[in-house]
């Protein structure tokens, strides 16, 4: 018997134990924290948070399927993550032309200003900002 580990139990056995391995290396790395674990994106959440919010059609097309886009990027503005007024379901194509940054510095411009003006508009009037930047987006990609 000598050099074999101890049988493992069933009640979770060697996975338990590779799980929390693996949680004490993210957090040892910063990607598991407790303010990651809040800001973590998960679109499960989000609907159960907002249930009233139209998320199954693109706002800009009303077309399917839809792809929920952070109007302020996650990255720069973690703390909005779960903000109602931050996402929104827009199409998989304006979805990818926007995360690529495909745009004309025109549109790009319209965009930074849209994400300024949504930080300074009242609750209920954020996504509007958005609008001129929405239609230079969906004109070019006409183009």
């Amino acid at each position: 018997m000598a050099g074999r580990l101890p049988p493992q139990k069933k009640r979770g056995g060697i996975s338990q134990w590779l799980q929390a391995l693996a949680d004490k290396f993210a957090v040892d790395i910063g990607l598991n924290s407790d303010d990651a674990q809040e800001n973590r994106w998960n679109t499960w959440r989000y609907r159960q948070e907002n249930p009233g919010r139209e998320l199954t059609r693109c706002f800009l097309t009303n077309s399917i399927p839809t792809d929920l886009h952070h109007l302020l990027p996650r990255k720069d503005y973690p703390e909005l993550t779960y903000h109602p007024e931050n996402v929104v379901a827009i199409s998989p194509a304006i979805h990818a032309f926007i995360t690529r940054r495909s745009w004309y510095k025109e549109t790009e411009d319209l965009y930074i200003k849209a994400i300024n003006d949504w930080i300074k508009a009242k609750e209920g009037e954020k996504i509007e900002c958005f609008s001129s930047a929405f239609s230079s987006i969906q004109k070019e990609m006409m183009l």
